[in-house]
């Protein structure tokens, strides 16, 4: 039974080696049989040189007396050396001019000479904005008219010498357009703005100086919230509503009857210039002799004698007391605080109290919360502790009277209070 896998293993006395073959290639003698894979080589009798892509087969064509013809895509690796046809002097380019990718030419392009020159007939297009064209030496320069207009983002006119207009030049908005330069390149023009008495106006700054100098303007201003008023020689002077020249200032406060509120942090100096006298009999005539401020003040003389008694039982802890009567509060105010690492009241309900308030550290704390009062600073070593679950009993008559802190963020407190 034939070999029918591809190789053939050759074995020798020192090993074993493949042959490359394919079994049953196609082609005439080949069915059913091993075609050899041969590896090709160039070379003389001393060298030998495999075929790869960076050394590929090298191929000459000798001896042929006419055109060898090349079908399909040629691609060199080197020189390609190109040599006219015949003795005109010239190489021909055979085929269209007219393709997707156009022919460039650079130098430049001329009739023979001595002969007429280069006719060109349908559309011409110029591409290059650089490309300069001339007429012939000695006759009429080349006339453009029509095509592209000139543009000043790509194009760039110089005229020299004299330029005369003559006839009717009317510029369209929409379609031209001058640019005037100052005299520095730049395409800011300096100018100066004059009087009509021929002197030149003043500037302050990036602002023209103006004067007002007739009356009637109506101005809209729009002041800060706060407006300064100075003066920058002697004093500032302010002037009431009358028409005298010194017409008082009228100074009036927001109460009904146009009083100020004057408040002072520290004592004011005060001093009564007049003599001030008080008339006993006046202020008896006022009280009365039948009043009940004269009753009372003459009970409290004529029974001074139980002073001593209540003296002596405060003394020797000897007083009895009789409460016939309490009042209950009417109201239960409860709630909770979250405690910050800064002074904050326990709540801003202003509610008077009649018994106090309890406090109690949430179970939940981790930390220790500080309770106190109004001066309750942000520091360890102010305020009662109260540990998780510990409470407090404070007698105050608000809620506000108390402020708590901590020295950790998420503790808490709640509190009751009537």
């Amino acid at each position: 039974m034939p070999y029918t896998f591809d190789n053939i293993l050759i074995t020798t006395a020192t090993g074993d080696a493949y042959l490359a073959t394919d079994w049953g290639t196609s082609g005439t003698g080949f069915s059913l049989a091993h075609v050899p894979v041969n590896k090709i080589a160039y070379g003389d009798d001393s060298t030998t040189t495999r075929v790869t892509t960076a050394t590929p087969l090298p191929i000459y064509i000798y001896g042929s007396t006419g055109t060898v013809g090349v079908t399909g895509t040629i691609f060199g690796g080197g020189s390609f050396a190109i040599v006219n046809s015949g003795t005109t002097g010239f190489i021909r380019v055979g085929g269209t001019t007219f393709a997707t990718t156009l022919i460039g030419v650079t130098g430049t392009i001329q009739g023979i000479s001595g002969g007429t020159p280069v006719g060109i007939t349908g559309s011409v297009t110029v591409a290059n904005s650089s490309l300069v064209i001339y007429g012939l030496s000695g006759a009429t320069a080349v006339g453009i008219t029509g095509g592209r207009r000139l543009s000043y983002t790509s194009d760039s006119v110089s005229v020299y010498g004299s330029v005369g207009i003559s006839g009717s030049l009317n510029l369209t908005e929409s379609t031209d357009s001058i640019r005037v330069y100052g005299h520095d390149g730049d395409e800011k023009i300096p100018m100066r703005i004059y009087g009509s008495d021929g002197t030149t106006l003043g500037i302050s700054g990036d602002a023209l100086k103006v004067a007002v100098t007739n009356a009637g303007f109506t101005f809209t201003v729009n002041l800060g919230a706060t407006v300064g008023v100075a003066n920058y020689g002697g004093g500032l002077m302010v002037k009431g509503t009358g028409i005298t020249s010194d017409s008082p200032v009228i100074i009036q406060g927001t109460a009904a009857d146009g009083s100020i509120e004057v408040t002072a942090t520290e004592a004011l100096p005060v001093n009564v210039e007049n003599d001030i006298s008080i008339d006993l009999t006046e202020v008896l005539s006022a009280i009365g002799v039948t009043g009940s401020i004269y009753t009372a003040l003459n009970n409290i003389k004529t029974n001074t004698a139980v002073v001593s008694t209540i003296n002596d039982k405060i003394s020797n802890g000897t007083v009895q007391v009789k409460v016939v009567d309490t009042t209950k509060p009417s109201n239960v105010l409860s709630g909770s605080k979250n405690v910050t690492l800064n002074t904050s009241q326990l709540s801003n309900n202003t509610t008077r109290l009649v018994s106090g308030v309890h406090i109690k550290a949430s179970l939940s704390n981790t930390s220790v919360v500080y309770v106190g009062g109004r001066n309750l600073l942000n520091t360890t070593s102010e305020g009662y502790p109260l540990e998780a679950g510990e409470s407090i009993f404070l007698e105050v008559s608000s809620l506000t009277a108390v402020y708590v802190r901590s020295e950790q963020t998420g503790l808490s407190v709640r509190f009751i209070a009537t």
